[in-house]
């Protein structure tokens, strides 16, 4: 168990690391790029007039956690199957999540500028999307935590 914790813990952090550099020298410039066309289906869809990237690029590095976390999972190439689908599934949610973090933060600031109140209701949007690869994680790979903690 313990060896396991331990390797879990080693792949994690090389991992992020390692895609926190890419994500912090060009790949967060280039992501709303990568979005854009869905995003802007969403955006008209919901009156969205501008993308307010000043507000959530730097919450879009939640894919950052989520792929180290996949990396990272002891058995990952035994249930190569059940990682497609989180990879995937994950990345897809991610970016929705994104996309409807992005349609809410425009619609709050709409209504209530950046006034104290836009703030108390922009905290737990960027609260949930900040988790969200902790929960698709353990949705997805709900035993992981008995297998590394033993419990």
């Amino acid at each position: 168990m313990k060896r396991n914790l331990w390797l879990f813990l080693l792949k994690l952090a090389v991992t992020t690391l390692t895609l926190g550099y890419f994500w912090t020298t060009g790949w967060k410039m280039a992501y709303p790029t990568w979005i854009d066309p869905i995003a802007q289906l969403f955006f008209r869809m919901f009156g969205v007039t501008q993308w307010p990237l000043t507000l959530t690029a730097d919450h879009h590095a939640s894919l950052i956690p989520f792929i180290g976390l996949l990396v990272a999972t002891p058995g990952l190439i035994t249930r190569w199957k059940r990682a497609l689908v989180a990879l995937v599934g994950g990345v897809a949610a991610i970016v929705l999540m994104h996309i409807v973090m992005s349609i809410a933060i425009f619609h709050i600031v709409d209504a209530f500028e950046m006034s104290q109140n836009a703030y108390r209701l922009l905290l737990p949007i960027y609260l949930v999307n900040d988790a969200m690869p902790l929960i698709l994680w353990l949705a997805f790979f709900p035993s992981v935590l008995s297998e590394l903690f033993g419990f």
